[in-house]
């Protein structure tokens, strides 16, 4: 099933509208950066408590002190650190060209922070975007990590079965398959190169006839309106946002302890009435068939819906999470 483009990325972006980024002196001396390749450093905080070790990882365009709130609530149980990613905050900004924000190198950066600091085991946290490189760690390096959670973070950038189709994930996998191919610089890789489009293609000539329909069938939208789904790549911010989006990647498999927390519907802030009932609705309707998939995708995983929680469903219903993570926890080896 393809899931319409618009109602992911109006998620994401919603977020990261709201996100705010504290003034450096607000920051407290138990911040610290690590270096995870030449010229790029990600800025690392400390919450401090005891116990398991848990990293917390933010959504798009937020940085770490989007847990600011969360975090004391952890350290009770847990050593709490926190990573600003990449391109973000005082974290390093590397030009958005190339690789320098593929999924896999976002995942590295967090391999790297845990490696130099020492970090054994550790139970990932992602909030929305965050879910990209819980992913990313788990697909490659599932011994890594003694468990996955996910804050309604477990969409398309995070989990995407290949027989589920999304135009948007399979366009990326397609262009690098194209790319693969044009630079082969044997013939066994050419050949390679070309099985794997074989295999590609089947796939997204589905999702552009889903899309067709989809486009039939959708509402007529106003040019200046579908111009403010577009990211804006005259700014830096955006060329970053833009690169990180075109960096997702695949994950379809996830041999690690998981939780997702969902927040469906999402709340809107609206009273009960026709009109929520209405936008629950769409919401279920565009989100819905997301969870059921990752849930049917990862039978192992304890997949929770919590009903009209905020994106940030760790600040909504922090007590509902807490009891959640707890419970998960208690559930490890």
């Amino acid at each position: 099933m393809s899931i319409p483009l618009q109602g992911l990325t109006v998620l994401i972006l919603s977020f990261m509208a709201g996100a705010r980024v504290g003034p450096p002196s607000a920051r407290q001396s138990n911040t610290s950066y690590v270096m995870v390749e030449s010229g790029v450093r990600i800025e690392v905080k400390d919450w401090g408590g005891s116990g398991r070790p848990v990293m917390l990882i933010a959504g798009l365009g937020a940085t770490l002190e989007a847990f600011n709130k969360f975090a004391p609530m952890l350290i009770g149980r847990y050593h709490v650190y926190g990573v600003t990613r990449r391109g973000y905050g005082s974290s390093s900004h590397p030009a958005a060209v190339g690789t320098n924000y593929d999924a896999d190198r976002l995942g590295d950066d967090v391999l790297s922070v845990l490696n130099q600091m020492k970090i054994e085991r550790p139970i990932l946290i992602g909030h929305s975007f965050g879910g990209e490189e819980l992913s990313s760690v788990c697909s490659r390096f599932p011994d890594r990590v003694a468990g996955l959670i996910y804050l309604d973070a477990g969409y398309r950038y995070a989990f995407s079965p290949e027989r589920r189709g999304d135009f948007h994930i399979d366009t990326l996998e397609l262009r690098r398959e194209l790319n693969t191919s044009l630079d082969a610089i044997s013939p066994a890789e050419q050949k390679s190169a070309i099985a794997r489009l074989q295999e590609t293609i089947p796939q997204f000539a589905a999702d552009l006839e889903e899309q067709k329909k989809i486009s039939a069938t959708a509402p007529h939208m106003p040019e200046k309106e579908y111009a403010m789904e577009k990211l804006d790549t005259a700014t830096p911010e955006g060329q970053i946002k833009k690169a990180a989006l075109d960096g997702e990647r695949r994950y379809a498999h996830l041999n690690c302890p998981v939780l997702a927390i969902f927040a469906l519907p999402h709340d809107q802030g609206l009273p009960p009435g026709p009109k929520r009932d209405a936008v629950d609705a769409s919401d279920l309707q565009t989100f819905g068939p997301v969870v059921d998939s990752f849930e049917a995708g990862v039978p192992s995983a304890r997949v929770v819906r919590i009903p009209h929680a905020q994106h940030a469903v760790y600040d909504s219903n922090p007590d509902e999470v807490m009891r959640e993570i707890n419970r998960f926890v208690d559930s490890l080896k």
